[in-house]
This record gives structure tokens, sequence and C-alpha cells, in this order.
């Protein structure tokens, strides 16, 4: 499941299309071996959307408003 974030992180990070879409298959391998494995990696996908979503914010380093 790490390997999966790991591939998600970079496919984020690179420019090259056919580099893109060669780690987003090798995530999606990741998470259909992991499901086969053991059935908590049900709620990995979760994390993978979260990290998805919240991933530029995760990349600045400062924040636009400062939380109250």
């Amino acid at each position: 499941m790490l390997s999966a974030l790991i591939f998600q992180t970079l496919s984020f990070e690179t420019q090259n299309r056919s580099k893109k879409n060669i780690l987003y298959l090798l995530t999606l391998l990741c998470n259909v071996m992991a499901l086969l494995s053991k059935i908590n990696a049900l709620t990995f996908f979760m994390v993978l959307i979260t990290h998805q979503i919240f991933y530029p914010f995760l990349k600045k380093k400062t924040m636009a408003a400062p939380i109250p």
C-alpha cells in the first residue's frame, strides 16, 4: 500500500505524460494486489483519494491564510 502512495506522489510530480501514465498504472496495480492480499486495503482507496485532493496544499510551504 505504501508503494501505491509513493507511485501516486511520483506521478503528481512528473511532467512527462508517458511516465505519468506508467506510474498511474503501477498505482492501480499495487492497489489491486493489496486488495487481493487483505481486505483492510479497501479503505486505502480513500487514503489515495484524500492524498490526491490535498496534495497541492501539502506541496506549499506556507498557507495562504492562517487557520483560526
